[in-house]
């Protein structure tokens, strides 16, 4: 009958098509025709991607080294995002390898294979995204090195990453094609979407699941609920999304820290998220102000003494060196509280005791004397050299912090403004001094308490070009700049310092996270 298709014959043998191999490397593990284009294909350039061809001569493929991102020409020369690689390898295949003799991927196939651009995620987490949230060598990132191996076999974790990685991605998209965030590939944010679906629907199950004996559990909880904080702070939420996810996370810290582990949890998983959830609680010091609420964030007593935390084969790779400046933070916050708090019943004649004042000098002398301790990584000497200035601006911008706790609701003296201002110009020297983006990852707090205190016009747009143009495309740089002009063009008397910034975030009715 004319029109009718014929059955087909499932009994012949289907014709065997030849597979062309003849495409980037790029492209090939994307499952993606290539154009063939040398040096760099149109995928890989629509994509921000490094375009990698196989060497025929039998080597390794080798990174088009001439290809360079869309981007925002000198500036991105000059502080250029970080390629991520061990060697010849990139670094998922080196870390994924090691866990399988058969040298495949293991990567699992559902969340992977949830859209087409999955695999580019992956890609970007490995290659960018990993490389720009902690102070370790790509070789020994615990994002590369303990959270890759873990997703390579647990779905939930494969989400969540690239959930973070498609949210970095896409800033990084809207900031080169325009230069500022703006638009992105309509592909990435579905895929971007799906996958933090994916993860916020997995997080409802296992909590309905949730089982207080069952260390394991608990402890891959909280290195998801971790891995959602940094995608909540790179997407720019402002509803304190972050900060709830921090309050789960405690819970699960303070259980694990208090009931004694039955040995079946993995060491280094659990360190890395336990030295993440204190950093992340750390720098997120504003919300301290706000002693009743739902942001709240209240301090546990082991972020005052990170030294348990110095077991952990992971430890340092937040911190970098600067964990005994890093556990005064919350202890300065408490001073601040407490100012407030006897100046809200007395007024402005109000004038701490002697316990107070005898702990300010305390903290004061620690930072005071404080100095660098030897680094245990194999570092050059440029590298080396900044990781140091890197700890000299948060030591200042602690000073700072501290200097603003005895301020109260309003601008310091005359004499203490002068001592401030000195001390924000070596923060802004400092800072724009450091060049290796590792040792820029923990530079945010420290320069975000410096602007708090900018009364300056000249210092103002130094920070905010340094907030706009910093290499890691993250959309919480650009709320925290424009958060930092509300405070700057307001003419509130309380609107100076950390507290002046708090209380423009509550007047906006907005928090923006530090991470």
């Amino acid at each position: 009958m004319q029109g009718r298709r014929r059955p087909y014959d499932y009994s012949k043998p289907r014709p065997n098509y030849p597979r062309f191999k003849t495409g980037c490397l790029s492209c090939r593990l994307r499952k993606k025709k290539c154009d063939e284009v040398k040096p760099r294909c149109r995928a890989c350039c629509r994509n921000h991607l490094e375009c990698q061809w196989p060497d025929l001569s039998g080597g390794t493929s080798q990174p088009n080294s001439g290809s360079k991102p869309a981007g925002r020409g000198a500036v991105v020369q000059q502080v250029p995002i970080v390629r991520v690689e061990t060697q010849s390898a990139s670094p998922i295949s080196t870390v994924l390898r090691r866990q399988s003799p058969t040298h495949d991927l293991p990567i699992p196939g559902t969340a992977c294979n949830l859209t087409q651009v999955s695999i580019t995620l992956l890609q970007h987490y490995s290659e960018y995204t990993a490389g720009l949230l902690c102070t370790s060598p790509p070789t020994k990132s615990p994002f590369i090195t303990v959270v890759l191996p873990l997703a390579s076999t647990d779905e939930l974790i494969m989400h969540t990453i690239l959930a973070l990685s498609g949210m970095h991605l896409e800033c990084r998209q809207s900031v080169r094609n325009s230069g500022s965030i703006g638009s992105a590939d309509l592909e990435i944010q579905r895929a971007t979407a799906l996958h933090y679906q994916n993860t916020i629907s997995g997080l409802r199950r296992e909590l309905l699941n949730f089982d207080s004996a069952n260390d394991r559990q608990q402890a891959r909880l909280l290195l998801i609920l971790i891995i959602a904080c940094h995608y909540e702070a790179i997407s720019g939420n402002k509803s304190g999304m972050m900060l709830q996810h921090l309050r789960a996370s405690r819970e699960i810290v303070r259980r694990l820290l208090t009931q004694p582990q039955r040995g079946n949890i993995d060491q280094d998983s659990l360190g890395f998220s336990l030295e993440l959830y204190a950093y992340l609680s750390i720098v997120n010091s504003l919300a301290s102000y706000r002693s009743i609420g739902k942001l709240a964030q209240p301090y546990d007593t082991f972020l005052t003494s990170l030294d348990e935390l110095s077991s952990y084969s992971t430890f340092g790779s937040m911190f970098g060196g600067c964990h005994s400046l890093y556990e005064l933070i919350p202890r300065i916050s408490q001073l601040g509280v407490e100012y407030l708090a006897g100046q809200s019943i007395l007024g402005d004649d109000w004038i701490p005791g002697a316990e107070l004042q005898s702990c300010y000098k305390a903290i004061e002398q620690r930072i005071i004397t404080w100095t660098m301790p030897p680094s245990a990584d194999s570092l050059d000497q440029h590298e080396n050299s900044d990781i140091t200035t890197a700890a000299e601006v948060i030591r200042h911008g602690l000073y700072i912090y501290l200097m603003t706790s005895f301020c109260g609701a309003g601008r310091p003296d005359p004499i203490l403004q002068l001592q401030i201002e000195a001390q924000v110009d070596i923060v802004l020297a400092l800072a724009s001094s450091v060049k290796n983006m590792r040792s820029r990852t923990i530079l945010l707090w420290p320069c975000i308490i410096a602007g708090s205190c900018m009364t300056k016009e000249e210092q103002q747009k130094h920070l905010k070009y340094e907030l706009l143009h910093s290499g890691f495309d993250m959309k919480h740089l650009f709320s925290l700049s424009e958060m930092l002009e509300l405070m700057w063009s307001d003419d509130d008397v309380r609107a100076y310092g950390p507290y002046g910034l708090y209380l423009t975030m509550e007047k906006s009715n907005h928090y923006i996270p530090i991470m």
